[in-house]
This record gives C-alpha cells, structure tokens and sequence, in this order.
C-alpha cells in the first residue's frame, strides 16, 4: 500500500512539474524544446498512475513480468474498465501520449517550427508537438488522476 501513495506521489510531482513548465516556463521563454520536457513527465506521471492502479487492484501473488508500457497499460484498461473508472477518452490519450513519446524516442530529428516542435523518423515521417496538445493531455491525465486517487482513497 505504502509503495502505491508513492507512485500517485510522484505522479502528482510530474503533473506539477509539467504544469509549471507548460504554464509558467513555456509562455516566458518560448522555446518549442521544453514541449518535449513536459511531454515526458506526463508520460512519467501517467505511468506512476498506471503503475499503482495495476499494484491496488492486482493480488500481490500476482506479477507482471513485462514491465513495458504497453503492456502496463493494456493491463490498467483492463481493470479500469470492470470498475467503470476511465472513460474511452481517456485511454486514447494514454495511448496518444505514448505513441507521441515513443515517437520522440525513436525520432533521429527534432527541431522548433514556430512555436511547435517537429518530430522526424528514420522515414521523415512528421509529428507535431504544440502547447495545446500538452494542455489538452495534461488536464486529462489530471481528471483521470483524481478518479485514481478516490478510488485509491475509499
């Protein structure tokens, strides 16, 4: 129990984190680069709040031997969705963060166009990370994140 309170905080420390930056930082120094920075503490955040969610509702005997993303989130969809905790909104925003971070991952380009940052493949395949996308996903991972916690808390 005390190991899932750990992971919601730290998901609520990323949330602050990408808040301040996308909020705060962002506006005052415009530069496109920080997107990727809030970008990845959400993906932190979201994947503490998958993490504990699995741990709370999951029996301790059982362990998820895969430990990537993917397979967390499958998992979370799977238990969220038998208790009526998230809604298909909010998965496809878990699933658009990860694609967005993994495309960032994978991408051997980056580079500020306007106020946007480009992601480029191997193949110049384009993706556009803009401030309000992040907001967007931002305050979805904040409502899903209080549902967690209620649920966590009763």
């Amino acid at each position: 129990m005390n190991n899932i309170h750990s992971s919601l905080e730290r998901a609520q420390r990323q949330l602050a984190l990408a808040d301040h930056l996308l909020t705060a930082t962002y506006p005052l120094s415009k530069d496109p680069k920080l997107l990727i920075g809030v970008l990845r503490n959400i993906h932190k955040a979201q994947d503490d709040v998958i993490t504990a969610t699995i741990a709370f509702f999951t029996p301790k005997q059982i362990v998820l031997k895969d430990t990537s993303f993917v397979v967390k989130l499958a998992k979370f969809k799977h238990v969220t969705k038998e208790r009526n905790i998230s809604s298909n909104q909010e998965m496809n925003m878990l699933e658009q963060t990860n694609n967005l971070f993994e495309k960032h991952e994978e991408s051997i380009v980056e580079f500020a166009r306007k106020s946007t940052m480009v992601l480029a493949d191997d193949a110049y395949q384009l993706n556009v990370l803009n401030q309000l996308q992040l907001k967007n996903i931002l305050s979805l991972t904040r409502i899903l994140m209080k549902k967690i916690l209620l649920t966590v808390s009763n």
